[in-house]
């Protein structure tokens, strides 16, 4: 099975994943009740962790190449569409760490063979049902004087010291 990350293949047979192994999990907040057992409330899912281990090999692609190719776009931060050779899309994926295990080099440094986990976390939007600015804009200010029918000192421009004692009704 390929793999597509961006512009990234992990394809037969340069960079066909030795092994794959994925992780979702869902939140819960736990609500203690005065008496009882406590209550729990469905938070969502978390995003999703996707991690591929694959075997760079001189006889089959330059593994300096390669691994070049994977630390661009980990420190370019960029996200990528995650989807298999099947037209499977799995979703917007950065990454989050590469790590190179050195099996062969050459006296002259030159990469060999290597064996790279790359590990992918899901990236989503924040996606709010609406601003904050448009509820203000749409909430109505109350009027306290309508809710009780006495008038209000200190809510307006009025000042305390223009206040007439027997205007002030006790609540």
């Amino acid at each position: 099975m390929a793999y597509h990350l961006g512009g990234i293949t992990f394809n037969i047979p340069a960079l066909t994943p030795e092994s794959e192994s994925y992780s979702n999990s869902h939140t819960y907040a736990e609500m203690k009740p005065a008496n009882g057992k406590p209550i729990l409330q469905s938070k969502g899912s978390n995003l999703m962790d996707f991690s591929i281990t694959m075997y760079f090999h001189h006889s089959f692609c330059k593994p300096s190449e390669q691994l070049g190719k994977l630390m661009d776009v980990l420190e370019s931060g960029a996200v990528n569409p995650f989807y298999w050779d099947n037209g499977e899309f799995k979703g917007n994926y950065v990454i989050l760490d590469v790590k190179c295990r050195t099996e062969k080099r050459l006296f002259s440094g030159e990469l060999l063979s290597a064996t790279v986990d790359v590990t992918l976390k899901e990236y989503s939007e924040v996606q709010f049902l609406h601003s904050v600015e448009e509820e203000f804009q749409t909430a109505e200010t109350p009027d306290p004087e309508a809710e009780t029918g006495a008038p209000v000192y200190g809510a307006g421009s009025e000042s305390f010291d223009s206040v007439d004692p027997s205007e002030i009704t006790r609540r």
